[in-house]
């Protein structure tokens, strides 16, 4: 259910490591790109807080304000200024553009020179996740599309399902989207 674009990022946020809700996500990627998510973490956790359930809660957790106001403080100079500044920049989303998206795959895929892998993307069972909805179908449809357009040949996605892909009317739309077809 929910946003087809954000439910192909909880795949590969899981993937790499990151949390899989989509403003948690970003923050660690944040956190990562300022050099500052060692510094951070091992602040909450020598504190005898729980890293995970510190990011999970990150807009209200108290370890995680006490590790931000200690690790920036100009940026972040009180709780409150925590709080604030947290829920602002990284607050829940029910969706997001493509253009959000493809940035999201390209910062937590790509390394530290910012090369993006060869990288493999497999949908199983596709077509139950569509089951009989025409709109997720061309949701489908436009986000790998969006995905291949923008990022190209490093990325390819497999479709695999029970039903041959001419088999609903919802799954002979994405034809043209997974170009190389195989019955078994």
């Amino acid at each position: 259910k929910g946003s087809v674009r954000l439910a192909l990022l909880r795949i590969i946020f899981k993937s790499v490591g990151l949390p899989e809700k989509y403003n948690s996500a970003q923050f660690v990627m944040w956190l990562q790109h300022e050099g500052i998510f060692d510094a951070v973490r091992n602040h909450v956790e020598s504190n005898g807080h729980n890293w995970d359930y510190e990011l999970e809660h990150f807009i209200v957790a108290e370890g995680l304000h006490e590790a931000l106001m200690a690790t920036l403080p100009n940026t972040f100079s009180s709780t409150e200024r925590c709080i604030d500044t947290l829920q602002n920049q990284f607050h829940p989303k029910d969706d997001i553009s493509s253009d959000d998206m493809i940035q999201s795959i390209q910062r937590s895929l790509s390394n530290l020179d910012g090369i993006f892998p060869l990288t493999l993307i497999v949908l199983d069972e596709i077509q139950q996740y569509i089951g009989e909805s025409s709109e997720r179908s061309l949701d489908v449809q436009e986000m790998v599309e969006a995905c291949c357009k923008k990022i190209g040949s490093s990325l390819l996605f497999v479709g695999t399902g029970q039903t041959a892909v001419t088999g609903t009317s919802n799954l002979k739309k994405l034809e043209g989207r997974f170009t190389v077809r195989i019955e078994l």
